[in-house]
């Protein structure tokens, strides 16, 4: 169900990104540090949020990476306390 509901937003998301492009054909100027550009405003809001989506990729890329570590550290640990705790319940008993 979770799958179908998400594909429906999407796709809802894409449908509305397609009206709206239609809808805006205008050009803007664009000015940036090296120059200024005439295009679409759908062009240019298109491109802000590739570069938005890009930036906060590469922002939250090294978090992620150093809590895969540390999932992994502690994944090997937890299966290392098993198969000791797995050890100790198999040891005989020896009468005091």
């Amino acid at each position: 169900m979770l799958p179908l509901l998400r594909n429906a937003v999407i796709l809802m998301a894409l449908l509305i990104g397609l009206v709206f492009g239609y809808f805006n054909t205008a050009k803007v100027s664009v000015d940036y540090l090296l120059g200024q550009q005439e295009m679409p405003l759908v062009m240019a809001l298109s491109i802000a949020l590739l570069l938005g989506l890009a930036l906060g990729i590469l922002i939250t890329m090294p978090s992620a990476i150093r809590h895969r570590a540390e999932t992994t550290s502690i994944k090997r640990r937890l299966h290392q306390a098993e198969s000791e705790l797995k050890n100790l319940r198999n040891l005989p008993l020896h009468d005091a």
